[in-house]
């Protein structure tokens, strides 16, 4: 990537969790609700960009989500996927020569014990999700395993209150279950276990429920899911049960966290982990083996492989004298200078953060401290992360509606001083909303904002006249304007300036132009014949 002119001061504002809704999503966008966003979007160029599934880079129908679709910017949606990746590796033979996975098997033969598989289901309906799975409990029955016992975690705790544990059940019963009985699900449990900030008591029941066997049992879970639903109720709300009495957590099984990274939550891989450190009386497994596939962040137990960096990332080829800030909450700021730098234990210098309390007032706080930086007039781009809706907010439909309107406040003072000091400030999000949230007490509404996200990108000589944004990108696209904005060739960037080709630099000829060259030409075919001929 070779510079080829000068760079612009650049404000990337992320309105994250906002997007524009589905069709049959309730209404909550107006322009009252959000002025200064409804006024610049109809003076500048303005597009909307795919967010979720293939359009960005996603499996086919994931709704993305703040992990998934930082990742997905950075790398152009060239994303490294964990279903691909043990796929190729169980096909090709490479997982028998694995040292875990082989002494964890081995571990379980050794002791004619059970393996129990910690698998996350989320939002995914992509059969190559369950497939994967599917592969791995073969290769360990091929290997001997008598018994694979499946927990799993259901919804997505980065997108408020999914509901499609019932779809994504049906296709584990269909590409994983069918009617092999080595392979039983023993429990069920909601992700934000894992991942939430969820209170340690329930994790420690979660964990009791598992070596004891004493909880709410359902057979047929589908049924017990379709209740909750009945009930106005949702995946988040769906804490655990069990499904099979009898395959519990016993002395010298093993456990292994299929389909984990970054997303598992600490708490409870060590509860697994050092039982007696949380249970000082009672009988307790012993001798459990613990393993994982992939790395967990900060944990030290046993893991199969690395995870795979990605070959390219949006820090690769930018250099050292271009100055980068990203302004986010303290929880998300981690995750976002790793996905800017692939995940490379060397960072460049040259970004800087700027993490912010993560309190009500967390709009405010971004705005002030960008503000601040815009006046400086330092940095080559500004990231500005507001997380529109998050979990600790109340879900309600009071609340995203506040939480819209005061992060358009913020967006009004942003954009004036990026006007004052001559800035371009790009506007857009990398995830939407979905889910069922309050709109009156006991009454649910459904919003979708997760398939599509506006673009806008203003500055000086920036206008619908002049410039174009391309109506078919996904969030991938991105980085390819903020790669012309910084002063680097793009290999494709939706903003271009009208009649020009952005890839060679050559003028695009009008198409008005295109078509009297061709009615000339047909006139001179018809003027020949006719001469050739003698009619004239």
């Amino acid at each position: 990537m070779n510079e080829i002119k000068e760079s612009k001061k650049t404000i990337l504002f992320l309105l994250n969790g906002f997007g524009l809704e589905a069709p049959k999503s309730f209404n909550v966008y107006t322009s009252k609700l959000m002025p200064n966003l409804d006024q610049i979007s109809h003076v500048y160029p303005f597009t909307s960009l795919y967010t979720s599934g293939l359009d960005a880079g996603l499996s086919k129908h994931q709704i993305g989500n703040f992990r998934s679709n930082y990742l997905s910017f950075s790398t152009e949606g060239k994303i490294l996927r964990k279903e691909e990746i043990i796929r190729k590796k169980i096909s090709s033979g490479e997982a028998t020569d694995n040292k875990v996975i082989m002494d964890t098997l081995n571990y379980v033969l050794a002791n004619n014990s059970k393996l129990h598989v910690m698998f996350s289901i989320g939002n995914k309906y992509d059969e190559i999700v369950y497939k994967q799975l599917k592969d791995f409990c073969d290769f360990c029955i091929n290997k001997g395993i008598k018994e694979i016992c499946l927990h799993l975690f259901i919804g997505d705790n980065t997108n408020n209150s999914q509901k499609t544990a019932t779809n994504c059940l049906n296709s584990l019963k269909y590409h994983v279950l069918g009617d092999g009985k080595n392979i039983r699900v023993v429990a069920v449990a909601n992700k934000n276990l894992l991942t939430g900030d969820v209170d340690l008591e329930e994790k420690r029941n979660l964990y009791r429920m598992i070596v004891s066997g004493i909880g709410e049992v359902w057979s047929d879970y589908n049924e017990f899911i379709e209740r909750k639903y009945k009930a106005n109720l949702s995946d988040d709300d769906i804490k655990y049960f069990l499904v099979k009495r009898e395959n519990v957590l016993k002395d010298k099984d093993a456990v292994f966290f299929f389909n984990y990274d970054n997303n598992l939550g600490k708490d409870y891989l060590d509860i697994i982990e050092h039982n007696f450190n949380y249970f000082p009386m009672g009988k307790l497994p012993t001798g459990v083996k613990v393993a994982s596939l992939f790395q967990i962040y900060d944990s030290k137990i046993e893991y199969s492989y690395e995870n795979e960096l990605p070959d390219s990332y949006f820090l690769k080829d930018i250099g050292e004298n271009k100055k980068i800030l990203v302004l986010a909450a303290k929880n998300r700021i981690g995750y976002i200078v790793n996905s800017l730098n692939g995940f490379r234990k060397e960072y460049k210098s040259n970004i800087n953060v700027l993490p912010i309390d993560v309190s009500d007032d967390r709009f405010n706080q971004i705005t002030k401290y960008l503000l601040a930086y815009q006046n400086q007039n330092m940095y080559d781009l500004i990231i500005a992360d507001y997380d529109l809706f998050n979990e600790k907010d109340n879900q309600d439909v009071a609340t995203l509606k506040k939480n819209m309107n005061t992060v358009d406040g913020c967006l009004g003072a942003v954009f004036n001083k990026a006007q004052e000091m001559g800035q371009d400030l790009i506007i857009t999000s990398l995830y939407g909303t979905v889910g069922r949230i309050n709109l009156i007490d006991r009454e649910f509404v459904n919003i979708n904002f997760s398939e599509k996200s506006p673009l806008i990108i203003t500055g000086k000589g920036i206008d619908r006249s002049r410039y174009d944004l391309a109506g078919n990108g996904s969030i991938a696209n991105l980085a390819g304007i903020l790669y012309s904005q910084l002063g680097y060739e793009s290999p494709k960037s939706l903003f271009t300036e009208k009649g020009v080709k952005k890839a060679n630099g050559k003028k695009k000829l009008n198409p008005m132009i295109l078509v009297a060259i061709a009615l000339i030409a047909i006139l001179g075919l018809v003027f020949v014949y006719a001469y050739i001929n003698g009619y004239i």
